[in-house]
């Protein structure tokens, strides 16, 4: 958590009407309150400032990359609220300010009064946990920028979480009060049971025509740690030793609870515990069959796939890509594909 109250953001591209909101907040950082305060996060703005990872997806102009042209706004991130939060705690001696809405909201009027016109294309996209923040705002921004057409990217965190964990600490960082529940939300968000999956369905249904897109390793290395450390902290034993596979067949029923009710909804799913590809080289590598491997015969690579979505929409690509045996979810392994989501 910071341990004052800066605001502060960065932006770089061309200027053209084509803005890309970008959540950074890699490594997976959080702070929260347990049995005491859990500080995973980065504690002042010149530390939030050197982990915003601005990487080859959002900087490189190299073949086919379908980002190059953008114009990027990234909130800087130190609050440990994935830019949800309104509160402040103790611990010790210190006093950590959790303010993330505030910067989040003086961001976005910032690029409002810069970008006042209609864009011909606006991405909402978070990489690491930085998807947790992408989640909470989506409905937000697209509700406060005009644009031709718009896309919510999604880059490894599906928010997967210790059941009961998730609530709590939502309502912890003082995320009920903001403008970003609504009146339905909140109720639910004072009752400790409200989660980042509630947000992105509220935008995913008021928002029908704008694709939601998930990118994802199978087993991701970073997810798969934060998911045993929250465990750890709330004193859940059973959830600390979750494995691969079974933390795989948990992104699996997440995925296809989205799929199933949301047909503006597209994932693409990498072999491999990668975690991060927008931010990395490994966007311009990257297959369904892993971070540097060949795309399978008539399956997009990953840059092809993220062009897709942002020039054709979720009509342009197809609902899952996957690369491996079909299999029933909670097999054995971490590398077939869920039936369930092919079907």
């Amino acid at each position: 958590c910071c341990r004052s109250h800066p605001l502060a953001a960065r932006a770089w591209g061309s200027g053209r009407p084509e803005l890309l909101w970008r959540g950074p907040f890699r490594p997976v950082p959080a702070c929260f309150r347990r049995r005491s305060v859990v500080q995973q996060c980065t504690n002042s703005l010149a530390a939030g400032i050197a982990t915003t990872g601005r990487g080859i997806g959002m900087q490189e102009d190299f073949e086919g990359n379908p980002l190059s042209g953008y114009t990027i706004v990234e909130p800087i991130y130190c609050s440990g609220d994935a830019f949800m939060g309104d509160t402040t705690m103790s611990s010790g001696n210190l006093t950590l300010i959790q303010k993330g809405y505030a910067n989040g909201l003086a961001v976005m009027e910032w690029a409002k009064k810069n970008f006042p016109g209609e864009l011909a294309s606006f991405v909402v996209m978070g990489f690491s946990a930085g998807s947790l923040g992408t989640m909470a705002w989506s409905t937000t921004l697209l509700s406060e920028f005009k644009y031709k057409k718009a896309a919510v990217i999604l880059d490894s965190y599906a928010g997967i979480f210790p059941d009961g964990t998730q609530g709590p600490t939502i309502t912890g960082w003082g995320g009920c009060r903001t403008r970003l529940m609504p009146f339905n939300l909140k109720i639910k968000c004072l009752s400790h049971a409200v989660t980042v999956q509630d947000k992105l369905k509220e935008a995913m249904k008021l928002n029908p025509n704008v694709t939601f897109a998930s990118i994802q390793s199978k087993v991701d290395h970073a997810q798969l740690w934060f998911y045993q450390g929250m465990a750890q902290s709330w004193g859940m034993l059973t959830d600390m030793m979750i494995t691969g596979p079974q933390f795989y067949a948990k992104a699996n029923a997440l995925f296809r609870d989205l799929l199933e009710d949301f047909p503006n909804y597209r994932l693409y799913l990498v072999d491999g515990d990668q975690h991060c590809f927008t931010s990395e080289p490994y966007f311009s590598t990257a297959s369904t069959a892993g971070k540097e491997s060949p795309a399978p015969e008539d399956v997009p690579t990953l840059q092809e796939w993220v062009g897709r979505v942002l020039s054709e929409g979720f009509a342009g690509v197809s609902a899952v890509e996957c690369e491996g045996p079909e299999a029933p979810n909670g097999d054995s392994s971490s590398t077939y594909c869920d039936e369930a989501l092919l079907q």
